[in-house]
């Protein structure tokens, strides 16, 4: 019997996979994985920053996970010889409408310490960034870019060198909690295990409802799409080019992110996929989009967020009115200018009053450990989140043990 399953193989399960085995080093530890691979789906598909914290509550899981994991991550790829671009970055308001919600945003900055956070005037920005537009911007001069699969790469080789174990190809279809033992039944076939820990990203609901009575949030997926900048619409851009959040909505708009293969990528929009992985308009699975559409909180949130909803669909199906919201922070570039670009899917937690979960959500019970919401920033927080998964699991294991 595995004494721990860790189910799902992103960023986060190898992060806690990992830590597992470095706090407890004789500690039996298995992932279970769906994908040939590891990190195919949110981690692979991601813009690949390494976030501030900027945006989120100071104090929150959200802003604590990201400062302690920007620590981490860089202890962890200067031991592992992972290259992490410095790359800095601009919030721009193009509105003056927007200003309230800039300074707001600068304010979470300075009281979070991010180094170099700095209010910029027109004439600033015009220097830092010579073709963006705008009326006044934040300038986050440390932001850097990485190759977060490699991150995964490295975590999978540190995890397994320490003899923790990984399956490929093992989708989870049951969990059955026994008296001393949680029962996991696979496509492949059935394991036992002390404690498991979900880590299933855009999963996470299902899974925990297959053991617990009810997940209590319903994961919602939205699908990103991106368009990637033809080289003379990217020639000039320094950074990354955000404008100001609407701060109803847990999306931070289309903005400009070079990449570590050089790129330069215009994106995302939000709009609801017809599937959990549902990447493009034609990937669409009926039994899951049902699931969305049958839970209470999708209509109460689509009728608080209706206006929005209806026009990412538009923007999604419209090249044109995608380039218009680009044009606003960057106003010389053409609909040839954008070419396609692979989207993601992101796994939005919904409640039963039709709120977008923010924060991170850990849940736990007799003989599990769920990370329940784990959105951007996951990628740049993901080893804080896994010692805070870990430190859970150890009060459960210290349990079993007496």
């Amino acid at each position: 019997m595995n004494q721990t399953v860790i189910i799902g193989a992103g960023i986060v399960g190898l992060a806690t996979a990992l830590e597992m085995k470095q706090r407890f080093p004789n500690l039996e530890v298995l992932v279970l994985e769906k994908e040939p691979e590891h990190s195919l789906h949110q981690t692979g598909r991601n813009s690949g920053v390494i976030h501030s914290g900027i945006y989120y509550k100071p104090g929150s899981k959200k802003s604590r996970d990201c400062k302690e994991g920007i620590e981490l991550l860089e202890k962890f790829i200067s031991e592992n010889g992972i290259k992490a671009i410095k790359k800095g970055k601009v919030i721009v308001a193009s509105e003056t409408d927007e200003l309230p919600e800039l300074e707001k945003i600068y304010r979470n900055g300075v009281v979070q310490g991010i180094p170099g956070v700095k209010l910029v005037e027109q004439e600033e920005l015009k220097e830092i960034e010579p073709r963006i537009s705008g009326i006044k911007a934040i300038h986050l001069p440390e932001v850097k870019i990485i190759d977060y699969r490699k991150v995964c790469e490295a975590l999978k080789f540190r995890f397994e060198e320490k003899g923790g174990k990984i399956l490929f190809n093992e989708k989870v279809d049951a969990l059955s909690s026994m008296h001393d033992y949680v029962r996991i039944k696979t496509n492949k076939g059935e394991y036992r295990a002390e404690l498991i820990i979900n880590c299933a990203g855009l999963y996470s609901d299902r899974i925990c409802s297959l053991l617990e009575k009810q997940a209590y949030l319903k994961i919602i997926p939205f699908r990103g799409e991106y368009y990637s900048l033809s080289d003379k619409a990217a020639e000039g851009i320094r950074g990354l080019v955000y404008p100001v959040p609407d701060p109803l909505f847990p999306f931070l708009g289309i903005h400009l992110t070079p990449t570590v293969t050089g790129k330069v990528t215009a994106g995302p929009n939000a709009v609801l996929a017809g599937a959990r992985e549902g990447y493009t308009w034609s990937e669409f699975n009926l039994v899951e989009l049902s699931d969305t559409i049958l839970f209470p909180g999708f209509w109460k949130m689509a009728g608080r967020h209706f206006g929005t909803g209806i026009f990412e669909i538009i923007r999604s199906l419209s090249k044109r009115i995608f380039l218009s919201s680009v044009r606003k922070f960057l106003p010389d570039i053409s609909l040839s200018d954008l070419a396609p670009y692979p989207s993601g899917v992101r796994a939005q937690a919904v409640d039963y009053t039709g709120q977008l979960v923010n924060d991170f959500v850990i849940q736990e019970s007799k003989r599990a450990v769920h990370v329940l919401n784990s959105p951007s920033p996951a990628a740049t927080a993901s080893m804080s989140i896994a010692k805070r998964v870990v430190a859970i699991a150890a009060k459960h294991i210290e349990a079993i043990g007496e």
